[in-house]
């Protein structure tokens, strides 16, 4: 197939104002869609563990690790957790390949589910004394969990987002989600010394970092797990709500297009088979032609070049439904 580019359009010229109109109207349209609502509200649930664990190398220190076996052990959580966003981006598109409507959600609630076991072995099973373990416990446990808890960024959230809103507003989508996120989960810290002090008993002291404190290490262990697991439960149930909103936003979405777009979005082997659901932008040279040809319509293998207007010279646009 030969795909030509247009010209693009964008040739008006951009005003502080107008910039900024365009972007509430954007943020307007964004906060509109029920995908987004609903990834936001659990995001600020999946948030909270995560900035609850601010307070994991104290927690480690209280049981009696020294500087150098607290940074290893939080060093290796921090780095399965990296491993962990590859694994999750490519376990998503496998999970949405195989189950399109269900696939992402289904992965977003394991990864979410699985940190609460996990969470609880760490913090309310393993023992307290140093002196009985040596850390390689800590570190495994805490590896598993930073591998199979961190998927629900790049296997679910973000694709879904690139999926509900038009191309030109994918950075506007992942700027509020951002920011709604990171303000409400900034209080998991303070949440986490709250419950340890007046509802677990931790009493501040001065005693040294690697020296066991079984009492505040226990007080500090419950706060965490309550700002970790509660949240991870709220999670996994508000993703349930896109089994719902996930299929018909992206549905609404997805025959929408750019005009003057000469390039070729999403297009695989599948998408090129007859009876495929999806969009044909076809772009006059001249500019003076635009149509949509359902892919439906079209029986055996698409051509090169595809006649409209008054030239033959067209830029096909290919956005799949699927």
């Amino acid at each position: 197939m030969n795909v030509r580019s247009g010209k693009d359009g964008y040739d008006k010229t951009i005003t502080p104002s107008s910039a900024l109109k365009q972007t509430v109207k954007e943020a307007i349209y964004v906060i509109k869609i029920p995908t987004f609502r609903a990834i936001v509200l659990q995001g600020v649930a999946g948030s909270f563990p995560w900035a609850a664990l601010t307070f994991a190398s104290m927690w480690l220190e209280l049981i009696g690790f020294s500087h150098n076996v607290t940074a290893a052990i939080v060093g290796i959580f921090s780095v399965s957790s990296a491993i962990g966003g590859l694994l999750g981006g490519r376990l998503g598109d496998l999970a949405a390949r195989a189950f399109p409507n269900a696939g992402r959600v289904m992965l977003a609630q394991f990864s979410s589910g699985i940190g609460i076991p996990f969470g609880a072995i760490v913090l309310l099973v393993l023992p307290y004394k140093s002196s009985t373990i040596s850390g390689v416990e800590h570190g495994v446990i805490l590896f598993l969990t930073g591998l199979l808890m961190s998927w629900c960024a790049t296997g679910t959230n973000k694709p879904i987002f690139a999926e509900i809103v038009p191309e030109k507003m994918r950075t506007s989508i992942y700027a509020l989600d951002r920011s709604f996120e990171s303000l409400l989960a900034s209080f998991a810290p303070t949440v986490v010394g709250l419950l340890a002090q007046h509802v677990f008993g931790y009493v501040s002291s001065s005693q040294n970092g690697q020296t066991p404190d079984v009492r505040n290490a226990k007080a500090l262990g419950k706060a965490l797990f309550v700002a970790y697991g509660i949240p991870f439960v709220a999670c996994c149930l508000l993703y349930s709500i896109l089994y719902w909103t996930y299929p018909r936003d992206r549905a609404r979405v997805q025959p929408m297009y750019e005009q003057h777009q000469g390039t070729i979005h999403g297009t695989t082997e599948d998408s090129l088979k007859p009876g495929y659901c999806g969009i044909v932008e076809v772009n006059a040279k001249q500019e003076e032609a635009t149509q949509a040809i359902p892919l439906t319509e079209i029986q055996g293998e698409v051509t090169d070049t595809l006649e409209s207007g008054s030239s033959k010279e067209t830029a096909i646009n290919v956005i799949p439904t699927k």
